[in-house]
C-alpha cells in the first residue's frame, strides 16, 4: 500500500468517526434546521394559491365554509360565497390552529406551518434511514448533503411542501409496519391520517396515497403475512370512503371533482418537450448549471436537453428493473430497502404518468409576460421524487457493500459525489442569509408593507364613506388579494369592467377601490381620468383609486 493511499484511508476513517458521533449528529440537525428556516424566511410569500386557501380558512371561521367571496358586475353589492375547488381543503384546515396560536397573523401562521413541516421532513428522512439500519455516519451524511438542497417546493412558495412532508411520514409508517410485521392500531391510524392529510393538500397526492395500502396488501398476500394485508385493507377502505366522500361533495357543491384551469382540451405532444429532468435535476438543478454558464443560452439549452434524455433513460431502466423484480419474486420476502425502492418507483411512475397525461390533454396555460406553462415542466411537482431519490441513494449502501461488480461498487460513491454541488450551493445560500440577516428585506415583508399601505388608505375611505359597502379590485391578483385578506374586504375579479363603468351595476350604494399597477396606468386611463374617480394615494408601484357607485 502506497503512503498516499494509506493517508487517504486514515482521513476517510477520521471523517467516518466524526460523522458517527452523536454530538456531530445534533450539530448537523441544528444547522440543517437553521438552513430550512432561512429558506422559508427568504422565499416565503403566499402567492395566489396560498392566499386563496388562507381566505378559505377565514371564511370557514366566519361560517361560510371553505369558500371565496365572489362578486359579479351585475350587482357589485351582492356577495356570493363559492366553495373553493381549485385546491382540496387540507391546507386551510391545518392553517387554522397556527392562525389562532399566532394572534390571527396569517403571515406568521403560514410561515410557522411551513417551518414545522420542513423540520418534520428533516427528522423523518433520517428516521427512514434508521429503519433501514443504515450506519449512523451515513444518516448524518445524508442530512448534510440533502439538507442544504434547494428543493423547488421550498424555493417556489406553494403548499406542496406540506403535502410532501405527510407523504414522507406515510412512507416511514409503511416501512415501520412492514418491519414490525404485526398489526398496530396506532401505526395504522397514523398511516391513514398522514395519507389523508397529503391528499387533502393537493389533488395530485390523492392517487399517490393509494399506492402504500395497495402495496401492503399485495406484499402481505405474497408473504402470507395477515397483519400487512389487514393493515393495507383498513387503510385502503378508509381512503376510498374519505376521498370518495370528499370528491362527491366537491362534485355536488362546485360541479367538479378536481380542478384544471385551462379549459382547452386536445392532444398536445409538443408540451412534453419542456419536461423537467426530474432525476438528474434531483442531483444537479438546471438553474445551478445556468448560474455556472451565465448568458450561454445554446449551451444551457443543450445541457437541459441532455439532462432530459439522461433522466428518461434512467427512469426507463429503473422501471424495467422494478418490473423484472416483480415478475421474478412478486414482492415476496423482500428486504426493507427493496420495499422502499418499490414504493418509490411506483410513486414516481404515477406522478410522471399523471403529469404526462395532463400535459398531453390540456393546452398550455398562459402566464404573465407572454409565458406559457404545462404540468410536466413544473419542478415542484416532482418534489416527492427528489426527496425519495436522496433517501434512496443511502439505501443503496447495502447494494454497495454486497456488490461484486466494479460498476455497481462505483454507483454509491458516484451518487454521493453528484449531491455535493447542490450542497455547496445551499451552504453559500445559508451563509449569505446569515451575513445579511439584519440588512435584508424579504419579499413577504415588502408585501406586508404594501398591505399596511392599502389598509391605511381603506381606513381613510371608510371614515369618509361610512356606512357604504367597500369592495376591492385590481390589475394584480397577487397583490390585491393580499389587501383583501388583510382588510377582510371582498374582491371583484373582473377588473377589465372598469373600462366600461356604465356596465357596473349595484343594488346598494358601494365604494369600489381599484389598485392599479403603475405599468397599467395607460391601459386604464379612461377609468383613472374619469372625473368621478378619486386618487387615494400610491406606493410600491401601485396607485389606489376610489369610485362611488349608486343603484
Amino acid at each position: 500500500m502506497t503512503q498516499a493511499k494509506s493517508a487517504k484511508i486514515i482521513w476517510a476513517e477520521k471523517i467516518k468517526q466524526l460523522l458517527s458521533s452523536r454530538k456531530t449528529g445534533y450539530i448537523i440537525i441544528a444547522v440543517i434546521i437553521l438552513c430550512r428556516v432561512l429558506q422559508q424566511l427568504y422565499f416565503f410569500n403566499t402567492r395566489n394559491d396560498m392566499t386563496y386557501q388562507i381566505l378559505g380558512a377565514q371564511y370557514l371561521l366566519d361560517g361560510h365554509g371553505i369558500s371565496t367571496a365572489s362578486i359579479v358586475s351585475s350587482d357589485l353589492s351582492h356577495i356570493i360565497y363559492q366553495p373553493i375547488n381549485q385546491w382540496p381543503p387540507g391546507f386551510s384546515i391545518l392553517f387554522i390552529p397556527f392562525y389562532f396560536l399566532l394572534g390571527k397573523n396569517y403571515i406568521a401562521a403560514a410561515l410557522a406551518l411551513g417551518i414545522a413541516c420542513a423540520i418534520l421532513l428533516v427528522f423523518f428522512g433520517r428516521a427512514i434511514l434508521k429503519l433501514l439500519e443504515v450506519p449512523y455516519y451515513l444518516v448524518n451524511l445524508y442530512s448534510l448533503l440533502s439538507g442544504f438542497f434547494g428543493y423547488y417546493f421550498y424555493t417556489k412558495p406553494c403548499t406542496d411542501a406540506v403535502g410532501i412532508t405527510f407523504l414522507l411520514i406515510a412512507v416511514y409508517y409503511a416501512l415501520l409496519i412492514i418491519k414490525k410485521n404485526n398489526f398496530s392500531v396506532k401505526n395504522t391510524l397514523l398511516l391513514t391520517l398522514t395519507l389523508i392529510l397529503s391528499g387533502f393538500i393537493k389533488y395530485l397526492f390523492i392517487p399517490l396515497a393509494f399506492i402504500i395500502p395497495a402495496y401492503l396488501i399485495v406484499k402481505g398476500l405474497g408473504d402470507k403475512k395477515k397483519s400487512l394485508s389487514k393493515t393495507g385493507l383498513i387503510v385502503l377502505v378508509s381512503l376510498i370512503v374519505l376521498f370518495g366522500s370528499f370528491l362527491l361533495f366537491q362534485k355536488t357543491t362546485s360541479g367538479t371533482v378536481g380542478y384544471v384551469k385551462q379549459p382547452e382540451r386536445g392532444f398536445y405532444p409538443e408540451n412534453l418537450k419542456s419536461t423537467f429532468p426530474f432525476i438528474t435535476g434531483s442531483f444537479i438543478k438546471p438553474d445551478t448549471v445556468e448560474q455556472l454558464l451565465p448568458g450561454q443560452t445554446k449551451a444551457n439549452a443543450l445541457l437541459f436537453r441532455s439532462f432530459q434524455i439522461i433522466s428518461l433513460a434512467i427512469f426507463a431502466f429503473l422501471l424495467f428493473y422494478f418490473l423484472k423484480r416483480i415478475r421474478k419474486n412478486k414482492l415476496q420476502k423482500t428486504a426493507l430497502h427493496d420495499d422502499l425502492f418499490s414504493i418509490s418507483t411506483l410513486a414516481s411512475f404515477l406522478i410522471a404518468a399523471i403529469l404526462i397525461f395532463l400535459s398531453l390533454r390540456v393546452a398550455k396555460e398562459p402566464l404573465d409576460f407572454g409565458q406559457f406553462w404545462t404540468y410536466v415542466e413544473e419542478p415542484r411537482y416532482y418534489g416527492l421524487i427528489n426527496v425519495l431519490l436522496h433517501i434512496g441513494v443511502f439505501a443503496l449502501y447495502y447494494l454497495y457493500k454486497s456488490a461484486k461488480g466494479r460498476y455497481l461498487r462505483l454507483l454509491f460513491p458516484l451518487l454521493l459525489f453528484l449531491m455535493i454541488p447542490e450542497m455547496f450551493r445551499g451552504v453559500v445560500f445559508t451563509s449569505n442569509r446569515l451575513l445579511k440577516i439584519k440588512n435584508e428585506k424579504y419579499g413577504w415583508q415588502y408585501e406586508q408593507d404594501f398591505q399596511k399601505k392599502g389598509d391605511s388608505i381603506i381606513e381613510t375611505v371608510k371614515k369618509r364613506q361610512s356606512p357604504k359597502k367597500i369592495i376591492l379590485t385590481g390589475t394584480s391578483d397577487w397583490m390585491t388579494l393580499r389587501v383583501s385578506l388583510y382588510s377582510r374586504l371582498p374582491f371583484f375579479t373582473e377588473v377589465e369592467k372598469l373600462l366600461s363603468i356604465p356596465e357596473l351595476k349595484t343594488s346598494e350604494p358601494i365604494t369600489l377601490i381599484a389598485i392599479i399597477r403603475e405599468d397599467y396606468q395607460n391601459k386604464f386611463k379612461p377609468f383613472v381620468s374619469s372625473p368621478d374617480v378619486r386618487p387615494e394615494g400610491s406606493g410600491y408601484g401601485f396607485f389606489f383609486y376610489s369610485f362611488d357607485l349608486k343603484p
